[in-house]
């Protein structure tokens, strides 16, 4: 974020206008804004390869812990189904996603992935899935249970200041900014 605000910035005052002006977000931000920028620097192929290998590598983590954690709550919840085969699930929910993927390459994949981007992948969505999933721990589960879960797992009880977070403070600035963004 440093980095690409920082560019931003140079950018602006290159070309005299706000930084609003120079370019919006979504895939142009990362692809066009950023490259450009780079072209003014110091052996600008060698920051450009490292920049296009970190959005790679960054985007290989983001898969392979999305994954993970998909096929893992997946697989415990249907033990005696899934357990036995669960390299061929594996392999169906890798099929199944790069079939969802591939049309973001097709020739109306750009409107495909602003779809994703705007509805499934940003802000108000994200924000709204993080309240009710605090809501839904602290709340319905109870914060001093997963209080005690947690001591469990790990060894030791959290802060309470945790628990008021989950309980009180994430929920609290979650809506506040849910109702003053509508």
């Amino acid at each position: 974020g440093i980095v690409i605000f920082s560019f931003l910035g140079f950018m602006a005052n290159e070309q005299g206008v706000d930084v609003k002006d120079v370019a919006a977000g979504g895939p142009g931000l990362a692809f066009l804004t950023y490259p450009s920028a780079v072209l003014q620097m110091p052996v600008s192929p060698l920051w450009s390869c490292l920049f296009f290998f970190m959005l790679i590598f960054l985007g290989l983590d983001s898969q392979f812990c999305t994954m993970e954690g998909f096929i893992t709550a997946v697989v415990d919840e249907f033990p005696r189904i899934l357990r036995p085969h669960k390299a061929l699930f594996i392999a169906f929910v890798c099929i199944t996603s790069y079939i969802i993927g591939f049309s973001c390459i097709s020739r109306g994949g750009i409107y495909v992935f602003q779809l994703f981007e705007e509805y499934a992948a940003s802000g108000m969505s994200l924000l709204f899935l993080m309240f009710f999933e605090c809501v839904a721990v602290s709340w319905g589960f109870g914060a001093r249970r997963f209080r005690e879960a947690l001591r469990d797992m790990i060894g030791y009880y959290p802060s309470y200041f945790f628990v008021a977070c989950w309980a009180v403070f994430t929920p609290a600035i979650c809506a506040g900014i849910f109702l003053f963004k509508l």
